[in-house]
């Protein structure tokens, strides 16, 4: 009969002469050896494992053949790692060089570079580049014309046409006076221009003397009160950007749509036009 359990077990058998013929069979089993194994892949690849290439997260068995001839099973755990992704968010005010060495003059929201994870697959990081470049502007202070900048990074140096570096210069007198601006990673502003009529040969004509502008800084009215006899015919107030906001001959002008920033005031009169900034809180 099949014996299937280890033992010793006798056969009979008819000799040549006749005779009975014992044979005694010692029968042993030898277990199937079974082990297990990791792996894992990036997701995409594949690994041959059961008789075919994977690419899904399971468990594969293999069947071999051990050194004895019985069957040697294999069962490996496969795990598939995902690709990560993340955007870099940058700002800057001038040219910009990313980590694939390309050097940036606009913005940019598609640029991509691929690198490793910790778990050794491709990482796909997208650039997120906004430029806003620096913007300068000048405004009438009493005396002085005052140069202020938007954007970049603080601390800014000031170039005026008249060889000056301060924020805040004194003409001595009328004309254009231009300046560019730059900012502590040397990212230069386009040049802003100021017409100055208010020096005289006899003095200098500011807007103090002409005018009382109150109250400055506001959180809605400003008021504009001619001194002695000097004439206004109108107000014009721009954001820092020059787009123009308001413009009207009235004296009481309302800034309460507008956010909190600083705005700047021209007051016209029929001879001279004069600048000055006014803050928003």
């Amino acid at each position: 009969a099949e014996q299937y359990t280890a033992g010793n077990y006798v056969d009979s058998f008819t000799s040549a002469s006749g005779c009975d013929s014992l044979v005694t069979t010692t029968l042993s089993i030898i277990p199937v050896i079974t082990s297990s194994a990791s792996a894992s892949i990036c997701n995409g690849d594949s690994l041959f494992l059961a008789g075919a290439y994977q690419s899904a997260a399971g468990n594969y068995v293999d069947s071999f053949t051990s050194a004895s001839g019985c069957d040697s099973l294999v069962t490996t755990i496969l795990t598939v790692n995902t690709a990560s992704s993340y955007t870099d968010i940058q700002l800057a005010a001038c040219d910009f060089t990313w980590i694939d060495g390309v050097t940036y003059t606009a913005s940019n929201s598609s640029a991509t570079f691929t690198t490793s994870n910790a778990l050794g697959c491709d990482s796909v990081i997208t650039l997120n580049l906004t430029i806003n470049p620096v913007f300068a502007t000048i405004a009438q202070n009493g005396n002085d014309i005052e140069a202020s900048a938007t954007n970049g990074a603080a601390p800014y140096y000031y170039d005026w046409s008249t060889g000056e570096t301060t924020a805040s210069i004194t003409p001595n007198a009328n004309g254009p006076y231009w300046v560019v601006v730059n900012d502590a990673d040397s990212c230069f502003s386009d040049t802003a221009s100021f017409d100055v009529t208010f020096v005289s040969g006899t003095g200098i004509l500011t807007l103090d003397n002409m005018f009382n502008i109150y109250p400055n800084p506001t959180n809605d009215i400003i008021n504009i009160d001619r001194k002695g006899n000097n004439q206004y015919l109108s107000a014009n107030v721009y954001d820092i950007f020059g787009k123009l906001l308001i413009n009207t001959n009235n004296t009481k002008i309302s800034l309460n749509k507008f956010e909190n920033a600083v705005y700047i005031l021209k007051i016209n009169t029929p001879t001279k036009t004069f600048t000055t900034r006014i803050i928003k809180h």
